[in-house]
Order: C-alpha cells, then sequence, then structure tokens
C-alpha cells in the first residue's frame, strides 16, 4: 500500500523527539542543503539523495504537526497545486528555493516582534485573531509551496514520493530498534 502523507506523518512522528518548535524548521533547511549537496556530488548513489529526501519529508512532517496544519488539508492543497502531469520544476532550485522561503517567513516575524523563532511558531499555531490566522494560513501556504517542489524534485529523480516516504519509515523504524533515533550521521 502506498503512503499518503498524512499516513506517513502519522507514522513518522511516533518517533519525534525534539524540545523546541523550531526544531522541524531548523532540520528543512539542514536536508534541504544536503539533499542539493547530495545532487552536487554526482558520484553518490541516487539512494542516498532518496534517504535525505525522505529526512526533508519527515522536517515537513513535523512541521506541519508543530503548526498543528490539518493534514488532510494539506496533503487536498498539495494535490490541487500539482499538474496531473510529471511536469518538471521551473528550476532545478525550487524545493531550496521554496523552503528558503518558508524560514524567512518565521525569521521575519521574529525580527519584526523580537521574539524567538519558537515563540513565534507557537503563537502563530495557536491563531487568536485575524492577523495571526493570516500568518498561520501564509504558513501553510509555503509549505504547500514545498511539498509540491519536493515531489517535483521526487519526479525528476524517477522516485515515488509514497516510495521515498516507505523508505524513511523503514530507515526510523531500524534506528528505534537500535536506539539510535536521537544524534546525527546517515549509518546510526
Amino acid at each position: 500500500m502506498k503512503l499518503n502523507f498524512k499516513e506517513y506523518a502519522h507514522k513518522a512522528m511516533k518517533t519525534a523527539s525534539f524540545k523546541t518548535n523550531d526544531y522541524p524548521l531548523l532540520l528543512i533547511m539542514e536536508e534541504v542543503i544536503e539533499v542539493y549537496e547530495k545532487i552536487e556530488m554526482r558520484a553518490v548513489k541516487v539512494e542516498d539523495i532518496y534517504k535525505e529526501l525522505g529526512d526533508l519529508s519527515w522536517g515537513f512532517a513535523a512541521f506541519a504537526m508543530v503548526m498543528r496544519f490539518d493534514l488532510n488539508a494539506l496533503t487536498d492543497e498539495v494535490l490541487k497545486a500539482l499538474p496531473a502531469s510529471h511536469e518538471r520544476p521551473k528550476t532545478d532550485l525550487g524545493l531550496l528555493v521554496e523552503c528558503g522561503n518558508l524560514v524567512s517567513l518565521i525569521s521575519k516575524l521574529s525580527r519584526k516582534t523580537g521574539a524567538s523563532a519558537d515563540d513565534v511558531i507557537d503563537v502563530v499555531a495557536y491563531p487568536t485573531d485575524e492577523k495571526t490566522s493570516d500568518l498561520n494560513r501564509q504558513i501553510f501556504d509555503q509549505l504547500v509551496n514545498c511539498l509540491k517542489q519536493w515531489i517535483y524534485l521526487c519526479r525528476a529523480l524517477d522516485v515515488y514520493p509514497a516510495d521515498i516516504m516507505t523508505m524513511n519509515i523503514e530507515k526510523l523504524k531500524g534506528r528505534k530498534e537500535r536506539g539510535t533515533l536521537e544524534g546525527s550521521g546517515d549509518s546510526r
């Protein structure tokens, strides 16, 4: 059975352990850079790129969780935004640009308010007025853009997004069994 993003997020978040709400946002940037580093290396195995795309999907799921986004609505918006064909992205850097734009939204709010990114996320995740509801929607829309570009890149690499998510769940299961969920490095 092919995973959809909602199913993936529920399974992946069983492995979530982080102390601050800005961790997934920082992870998204770290992982998108690793994806592009692996692509640039050209000599690297394509499976290594797939692993990084899986780690990035975990970051997206974790961010959606801390933002309290409706995963059905998120999935629906991503699917509506995608063309039916296997259209290639307008730029090979689309995923990097959109993830940068996501971080930039939070960063600008942090600078404007003087609050930490963690505090900004906490406030916007629980909108109490029209302003925070609008900000929540802007961030939701930007995450949709990130996921759309993630799918475009998967397509460009001739891999189904559901396969990337399944591989990531299997990797996480193995790490959980070995007690190596926390830490860093691909060879845990």
